[in-house]
């Protein structure tokens, strides 16, 4: 399975660590850059693309992601929701 993650700092860093042990990360996007690359660095996101635009990120692998986390703010959550 191919995974997607959407926020992976914070809540997000536990959520994707846990998503990460279903499938192959495919890609992981922040808007933050140094969450983005420090997440980037760790075991089992290695070979992950990044992006800090949730829409390129679903432009690229939208058809390929079989699990997404989205672990945004609030009010980002219906909008990725409703894109994946």
């Amino acid at each position: 399975l191919n995974v997607a993650c959407f926020g992976v700092g914070g809540k997000g860093g536990s959520d994707s660590s846990n998503a990460a042990t279903f499938g192959n990360v495919v890609a992981i996007c922040d808007v933050d850059r140094n969450t983005l690359e420090s997440k980037g660095k760790s075991s089992g996101f290695e070979k992950a693309e990044q992006f800090i635009d949730y829409r390129a990120l679903l432009e690229k692998y939208g058809k390929q992601i079989d699990i997404a986390t989205i672990s945004t703010p609030d009010h980002m959550h219906g909008p990725i929701t409703l894109a994946c």
